[in-house]
């Protein structure tokens, strides 16, 4: 690109005519550029001091300082430079034309206006920009001693898709890189410029954003630099390296003391939970037996009337037509039902079924509650049983058996029947149904707190004496020093053994 100053001005008079020719235009008549203006007189300073203060030159459309005008002075400057140098060869005296392009050593300025207007439009070829071949101009992005080196091409990449990207770089992955660079003490570290574009286009969450050493790994160029963040060896073998390694077993002392500690403290924490949660389970098991027992004491309380009140209309009662619930509940204490067998319990509680005689008074309904389950045969046997007490009178429609409905659940365990049905609700219901309107009182077997707990909730009463009362004739170390108190004779027999009952029928 040479000015055309090595031509004669014959030489370009001769193109500047050729090219009005070639686009069809008037030459320019030389003109001294003046512009006349008539100004009215009283626009005119006569104060105005032309020696101090200049007339003030007014801006046009062609002042040096637009950068419109500038731009078009480049551009046809550049066209000019670029116009066909024209040659003379001294041994023929032909002329010479050639170009920088292939198609300019072609063009004659003898070519006709549309040629001529074709073959600049061919010249003029359009660039667009690429990131594809701006990515192909840089070859590594490089970071020296944890710092990144500036990069023009690739900051313009980086803008040329708006703030977006370039704030990804500056803001988040180019600190980070920096970070884990100078942490891990690494003197050079080269990345892919093509695998780092991609990695920054797939960045969503810009608060949340951290770099592991596993990502930084896959953006790198040169694979001999994955030691440096893959391990400490490297780092151990340079000049400071004792530093290094000092640094590094401390830390690791630190993180072995931090996770022992750590774990020490979950182990307590463990602890303490179990504790809090035994205390917890501890006191609502004692606030439930509080409230059993004062539940327990109500009920107790009520049954003792029932039995006194029964005690005293007891002849006019089963005079009138009534209800006798048959409890087959043998209470013994909790030591002695674990020795038995839960379904040998229950057949010993269901011994008490003869006591169903009752029945013979004509006005007495008779609720039997069955301590085993019900089977057909079972209640084949009982129909015999029934019929085989008054054969002439309809004895059996005035007796009804009620199963307990929570018979299943406690089948492996040894509790006595007025237990099981105090935790049968559908067994309850069906009672309270068969009594509702009439008299009734139960007819225990061996009493204990459940039988008097069932009486109170049924408000019926138990034919039977106190329960403390029972309890001491039950006993057969008592009973035989009271049948020798009276003097009356008895077998042989031992006294203040460990604990027996007797059951009466």
């Amino acid at each position: 690109m040479q000015p055309p100053s090595y031509l004669s001005p014959e030489e370009m008079r001769r193109a500047y005519e050729m090219c009005c020719d070639a686009f069809d235009e008037t030459r320019d008549e030389p003109s001294c550029r003046c512009t006349w203006e008539n100004v009215p007189q009283r626009s005119l300073d006569d104060t105005r001091d032309i020696i101090a203060k200049p007339r003030e030159i007014m801006r046009t459309e062609f002042d040096e300082s637009d950068l419109k005008f500038k731009q078009e002075i480049v551009y046809l400057r550049t066209k000019m430079f670029s116009l066909p140098r024209k040659r003379i060869d001294l041994k023929s005296g032909n002329e010479i034309i050639s170009g920088p392009g292939r198609h300019r050593s072609s063009i004659r300025l003898t070519l006709k206006t549309a040629e001529f207007i074709q073959s600049l439009k061919e010249q003029e070829i359009t660039t667009v920009f690429s990131v594809q071949h701006e990515l192909s101009k840089i070859n590594i992005l490089k970071f020296v001693d944890g710092t990144f080196t500036i990069c023009d091409i690739w900051l313009k990449i980086l803008e040329f898709h708006g703030n977006q990207y370039g704030s990804k770089w500056r803001l988040m992955l180019c600190p980070q890189i920096e970070k884990i660079a100078k942490k891990r003490l690494i003197p050079t570290l080269h990345l892919d410029p093509r695998a780092t574009f991609d990695f920054i286009s797939q960045i969503n969450q810009f608060t949340n954003f951290f770099l592991t050493r596993k990502d930084l790994i896959s953006l790198l160029k040169d694979d001999n630099e994955r030691a440096w963040l893959n391990s400490w060896k490297l780092q151990i073998h340079m000049i400071g390296g004792r530093e290094v390694a000092a640094t590094l077993i401390q830390a690791f002392w630190r993180g072995y003391w931090l996770r022992r500690r750590k774990a020490q403290s979950c182990r307590l924490y463990i602890a303490a939970s179990l504790l809090w949660f035994a205390w917890i389970t501890l006191k609502g098991k004692r606030k439930m037996h509080r409230r059993y027992l004062d539940k327990m004491l109500t009920s107790m309380q009520t049954t003792r009337d029932l039995i006194a009140k029964l005690s005293k209309d007891f002849r006019s009662i089963i005079q009138e037509p009534h209800v006798v619930i048959h409890l087959p509940s043998i209470g013994h204490p909790m030591e002695i039902r674990r020795i038995l067998n839960p379904k040998m319990f229950a057949i010993y509680q269901n011994i008490t079924i003869l006591r169903i005689c009752f029945v013979r008074n004509p006005k007495t309904e008779v609720i039997y509650v069955l301590p085993v389950k019900p089977t057909q045969d079972l209640l084949t046997m009982y129909s015999d049983f029934i019929e085989s007490i008054s054969p002439a009178e309809e004895v059996a429609k005035r007796i009804t058996f009620v199963a307990l409905s929570q018979s299943g659940t406690f089948k492996n365990r040894s509790l006595n029947v007025s237990r099981i049905l105090h935790c049968s609700e559908d067994s309850l219901h069906a009672i309270k149904r068969k009594i509702s309107g009439k008299p009734a009182y139960f007819l225990p077997c061996v009493v204990d707190e459940c039988d008097m707990r069932v009486a109170g909730n049924l408000e019926v009463p138990l034919l039977s004496t106190e329960m403390e009362l029972q309890m001491k004739f039950l006993n057969l170390s008592t009973m035989s020093e009271m049948i020798d108190n009276l003097g009356l004779l008895q077998p042989p027999h031992a006294r203040n053994f460990f604990f027996a009952r007797l059951w009466l029928d």
